[in-house]
C-alpha cells in the first residue's frame, strides 16, 4: 500500500485555474516520481470538505489538520471574514503555523501571485500587508509567478524535490519480495475515467490461455491479493475515485470477456477492508465499454 500524502491547498476565489491545475501537477507528480517512491500524493481543500453541522470554516479546519503539507496561494482577493479571522485563508494560514510549531506538521509554503501595481484595493493591501509580515517575521519562504505555465512548474519542481527529501518508503504497495505471480499471470490494464452516467473503473485483463491457466491454478487468498495488488499499483488512474473499482477478466473475443473477479476499496484500505467478488464458476460474461481507455493511450 501506498503511503499517503495529503497536501491542502489554501486560496480566495481569484485563483480557481490555479487550484485546477494544482490537482492535475499532484496526479502527474504521482505518476513521474511519488508512485516509484511508495508514497502517493492525495490533493485537499474546501472543494473536498464534507457538509456537516457547525461553522463552515470549521469543517475545512479539520480536514487542514490530517494534511501533511499547506500550501497557500494569493492574488487580487484576501477573501470574506469567517467570524474568528478577516478571511478563510488568512484563519487555514494560521491554523497550519499553530499546527506546524507544536507538531511540526504540516509543513508550510506560501505563493503570491504577481499583481498588477496599478490595479491596487483594499484587498491587495491586506496581502501586501500580509507579505510584509511574513518577511519580517522571517520564519517562511514564499516564492512567486506570474501566470498558469509557471505556477504549475514551479509547484512540480518544489514537490519533486520536496519528495527528494524523504526517505523512501521501501514496502511500496506491497512486500516486492512476493511477486511470484508476476511472470505467470501476465495482464494488460485500462480504465473507464471519469465519464457522465459511468463509474469510475480499473479493468485488468487477461489475454493468453497461459496466463489464464495460472489464474485458475491460485487459490482464493491469492487471487484476491493479486488484484489488490494491481489496483494499488493504479489508483492514479481514477485519481480521486472512492471507493475505488477493479474488474479482473479475461478476453474470450474482441466484444467478450470471462469475469474472474472485482474489487471495490476505499484509499488506504487493507486487503481485510476491502469488498471481493471471485466467482465460484467461470460462467460470467461482460462487454467492453466504449469509454474503457487503454493505458498506454492514458499516458499519451
Amino acid at each position: 500500500m501506498y503511503e499517503p500524502i495529503k497536501i491542502f491547498i489554501a486560496s480566495p476565489g481569484d485563483l480557481s485555474d490555479e487550484r485546477k491545475k494544482f490537482v492535475d501537477i499532484i496526479s502527474e507528480v504521482n505518476i513521474i516520481k511519488a508512485h516509484t517512491m511508495g508514497y502517493h500524493l492525495e490533493p485537499l481543500g474546501w472543494e473536498d470538505t464534507l457538509l456537516g453541522v457547525g461553522r463552515p470554516q470549521q469543517l475545512i479546519n479539520e480536514d487542514l489538520k490530517k494534511s501533511d503539507l499547506f500550501i497557500m496561494l494569493l492574488w487580487k482577493r484576501w477573501g470574506s471574514h469567517t467570524g474568528k479571522y478577516s478571511s478563510g485563508t488568512e484563519e487555514e494560514y494560521n491554523v497550519a503555523l499553530e499546527l506546524y510549531n507544536t507538531y511540526q506538521k504540516p509543513e508550510i509554503w506560501l505563493y503570491f501571485k504577481n499583481n498588477d501595481k496599478s490595479n491596487l484595493n483594499k484587498d491587495t493591501e491586506k496581502i501586501n500587508k500580509f507579505k510584509g509580515l511574513i518577511e519580517e517575521e522571517n520564519v517562511l519562504l514564499y516564492k512567486k509567478f506570474s501566470d498558469i505555465t509557471e505556477w504549475g512548474d514551479l509547484l512540480r519542481n518544489n514537490l519533486c524535490i520536496w519528495l527528494d527529501t524523504k526517505q523512501t518508503n521501501n514496502k511500496k504497495v506491497i512486500d516486492d519480495s512476493n511477486d511470484i505471480y508476476d511472470d505467470k499471470v501476465l495482464i494488460e490494464v485500462s480504465c473507464i475515467d471519469f465519464v457522465p452516467n459511468t463509474s469510475p473503473e480499473i479493468q485488468f485483463t487477461i489475454v493468453d490461455e497461459i496466463s489464464f491457466d495460472n489464474w485458475k491454478k491460485l487459490d482464493l487468498d491469492s487471487k484476491k491479493l493479486f488484484i489488490y495488488r494491481e489496483l494499488n499499483k493504479h489508483l492514479y488512474l481514477t485519481l480521486g475515485s472512492n471507493p475505488y473499482r477493479a474488474i479482473m477478466r479475461y478476453r474470450l473475443d474482441e466484444t467478450r470477456y470471462l469475469l474472474l473477479g472485482k474489487i471495490s476499496m476505499k484509499y488506504g484500505s487493507t486487503i481485510e477492508e476491502c469488498t471481493f467478488y471471485i466467482p465460484s464458476e467461470l460462467n460470467l460474461i461482460t462487454k467492453i465499454s466504449k469509454e474503457e481507455k487503454n493505458i498506454i493511450d492514458f499516458h499519451d
